[in-house]
């Protein structure tokens, strides 16, 4: 029998779920799972599509992104774009090519966010940082606003990036430098 573009070990892994020697227990690794739900999305099993799902741990953020954007898992994209602006390396150059331009921006921007305030963050703000960069109305949650009467204080306030003061253009010269 000739499955197409199928592949025989996609078909395995899937068969296996259908037809278990356990209904209680499953055995997969995480590639077979991703078979699972590969096949359970693409052939319309809504009760295997969701026992993948429950049984599928991506073992890093990126993957669970990739999960998500490929296979509609809407509930994984906030957590897993949050984890990404949360760790300590950026994103590599193979990640960055298998994600779409969108979340590259996305994470890069609320990352340099959370830089440029690192001693002010707080990490429950992440999601509502995602959640306004993807809505386009991006957040700063410390610019600095420069006291008239004494310009070496400043005062920190919440602010939309519309509203951050913009710099003079020798200032920005010098940053180009």
């Amino acid at each position: 029998v000739s499955l197409g573009d199928i592949e025989r070990r996609d078909f395995e892994a899937f068969l296996s779920v259908l037809y278990p020697e356990d209904f209680e227990k499953h055995d997969l690794s995480y590639e077979q799972w991703i078979s699972v739900l590969h096949l359970s999305t693409r052939w319309d099993f809504v009760s295997l599509r969701k026992l993948a799902l429950k049984s599928i741990e991506p073992p890093t953020p990126y993957d669970r992104l990739l999960l998500a954007r490929t296979y509609s898992v809407d509930h994984w994209v906030l957590p897993a774009l949050c984890a990404l602006c949360e760790r300590t390396e950026p994103i590599s150059l193979n990640e960055a090519r298998q994600m779409s331009i969108e979340d590259i921006v996305l994470v890069a921007t609320v990352r340099e966010d959370i830089r440029e305030h690192t001693l002010r963050i707080n990490t429950a703000e992440i999601p509502s940082r995602v959640k306004a960069v993807q809505a386009g109305k991006p957040t700063c949650a410390g610019s600095v606003n420069v006291s008239p009467t004494n310009p070496r204080i400043g005062v920190r306030r919440k602010c939309s990036l519309q509203q951050r003061p913009q710099l003079p253009p020798r200032v920005l010269q010098k940053r180009r430098k």
